[in-house]
């Protein structure tokens, strides 16, 4: 199953371990999900770099915020895309893209909906980079959802913003994503 035209790398059990792993600890401590902006990339308006190593492995997550209003959404829209890429040495082995737009009201829960997976049991879990499958908050009117397809060696899947009885015809946001391990 190939998405977006990525051919997997040929990977060791071992090292998709490690890759793995050293993906969940940098979005717990690192990432914009974890509330790091990371800093401004220079010469540019909106492009933010936010770099995390343990030893030989870097992680490199870069993105996109812009605000608009939404007359549709009744507010202010944020719209986020980006990458997060993984590199051994000075090699990029694994990444992911996303693009998509949220309410920015639901910035804050939508990055408590991710790390919901990052920080489940002792290492976190994978599901396409994002969220547990639903999330929800008791006072708050919107819930989360995400669909990943694929494992942390090739996925593809998107989550969005959902207020709450209103399945079906609205949503307060939306983030398509897709990577895996890189071609050599």
């Amino acid at each position: 199953m190939a998405f977006c035209g990525v051919i997997p790398m040929i990977v060791s059990e071992a090292v998709r371990k490690v890759m793995k792993a050293f993906f969940l600890k940098a979005m717990r401590e690192a990432s914009w999900t974890a509330g790091h902006t990371g800093t401004r990339v220079p010469g540019t308006h909106n492009l933010f770099r936010i770099e995390f190593r343990e030893d030989e492995l870097l992680f490199v997550e870069e993105y996109v915020l812009s605000e608009m209003r939404n007359e549709e959404l009744s507010g202010f829209q944020v719209n986020i895309s980006g990458t997060i890429t993984l590199l051994r040495g000075k090699k990029e082995i694994w990444m992911m893209t996303h693009s998509g737009f949220y309410q920015k009201f639901d910035i804050s829960f939508l990055q408590r909906a991710r790390m919901s997976a990052y920080t489940l049991g002792d290492e976190g879990r994978f599901l396409g980079g994002h969220g547990l499958p639903h999330y929800g908050e008791e006072d708050y009117p919107n819930v989360y959802e995400n669909k990943a397809f694929g494992t942390f060696a090739q996925f593809a899947g998107h989550e969005k913003i959902i207020p709450i009885g209103d399945r079906a015809h609205t949503f307060h946001g939306r983030n398509n994503y897709s990577g895996g391990f890189m071609s050599r």
